[in-house]
């Protein structure tokens, strides 16, 4: 009776997937990268359903010889849909804003220089190279923030990357990074383009975000099957592509006034 009614609300919140899929792709006003958050995070749950759907239907042993592994099954579905869950609570703060209004009619707008990288080819080259691709990444992040807004990066390309390879020292850089990197990004918006361009952008709220969802499920999964989830990894994956399709948006910017 408990795996039926545990089945039956899964079948719940995969329909109110649907259906969030369904309205922000049907609505145009959306920027595409918070869709794109969207349909990951169906995916995600769509696997995890599948998972508990296999594990509802054959016994474990039937399971252990169809995919070859012989430990426990629940962290599967289960680490599945913690990230899912974190996917449509990071999305929803993307959604969640206050229009405000401009101060100033401007005529002008800051014309980025750079290149507009592509969402789909950063998450490649993070996951084929294991995140190895990383450093390059946030050099080339800084070095865009750094030409087109000097005075608003506290930081060179250099010293941003630099300083992730001392000992010790490398993990307080880290959270630095983390928290200022999307504060700066943000206050660069305030400042320049007066209004919330692509969409919503909370960095304080995201980095909070990032942190408890690390802690506590890697603490949770630790704890109850025994093994160390790359959690930090992913959530810290979601903020660079986001920081990304801030940046793309800003590139993207002039062209939508045209």
């Amino acid at each position: 009776m408990e795996k039926v009614i545990e089945f039956s609300f899964d079948l719940v919140s995969l329909m109110l997937y649907v259906f969030l899929i369904i309205y922000f792709f049907r609505n145009k006003k959306f920027y595409t990268y918070v869709k794109g958050m969207f349909l990951t995070c169906f995916f995600f749950r769509i696997i995890g359903m599948i998972f508990q759907i296999l594990m509802y239907t054959f016994s474990v042993e039937s399971i252990r010889d169809i995919f070859g592994y012989y430990g426990t099954f629940h962290f599967i579905p289960n680490s599945i849909n913690y990230i899912s869950y974190f996917l449509l609570l990071f999305g929803l703060t993307l959604l969640v804003g206050k229009d405000y209004p401009i101060k100033n009619e401007k005529t002008e707008y800051p014309t980025m220089q750079g290149k507009r990288r592509n969402i789909g080819v950063s998450l490649l080259l993070f996951v084929v190279t294991l995140g190895i691709y990383t450093p390059f990444w946030l050099y080339r992040t800084v070095k865009d923030l750094k030409n087109n807004f000097e005075d608003d990066i506290p930081y060179t390309p250099g010293k941003a990357v630099g300083f992730m390879f001392i000992p010790l020292f490398n993990f307080f850089w880290a959270l630095y990074i983390l928290f200022s990197l999307p504060s700066r990004i943000k206050r660069i918006e305030d400042k320049y383009y007066g209004e919330n361009v692509g969409f919503y952008f909370h960095p304080l709220l995201i980095s909070i975000l990032l942190i408890i969802f690390m802690i506590t499920a890697d603490l949770q999964f630790y704890v109850e099957f025994g093994r160390y989830i790359l959690y930090a990894e992913s959530a810290i994956l979601v903020l660079w592509l986001t920081i990304q399709a801030k940046l793309n948006s800003f590139f993207d910017f002039k062209k939508s006034l045209l």
